[in-house]
């Protein structure tokens, strides 16, 4: 059956992984009530698999690798500009 889920990422950590149904779809980041979420589509009849995410803030250097922007958050009343990728394998 197909639902949307929703995953909290932590702003303290550098690399996320979470477990999500495989071919998961990202539909959205966002902050929500200070903290980011992550809203995605699932078929949860299927096998789980992890999905890896890194945070960037502004100025700081990009990985190196095959990365996918999924947006930019902004904390601290734009201060803190944070930018989301899905590390893709």
């Amino acid at each position: 059956m197909k639902t949307i889920w929703k995953y909290d990422l932590p702003l303290a950590a550098y690399r996320i992984t979470h477990k999500m149904p495989k071919g998961a779809q990202i539909l959205n980041i966002q902050t929500q009530h200070g903290k980011v979420a992550l809203w995605v589509s699932v078929d949860d009849a299927r096998p789980l698999e992890d999905r890896t995410f890194v945070v960037v803030g502004t100025g700081q250097s990009v990985p190196e690798g095959d990365l996918k922007h999924l947006g930019t958050t902004q904390h601290e009343y734009g201060f803190l500009v944070l930018h989301w990728f899905e590390v893709l394998e």
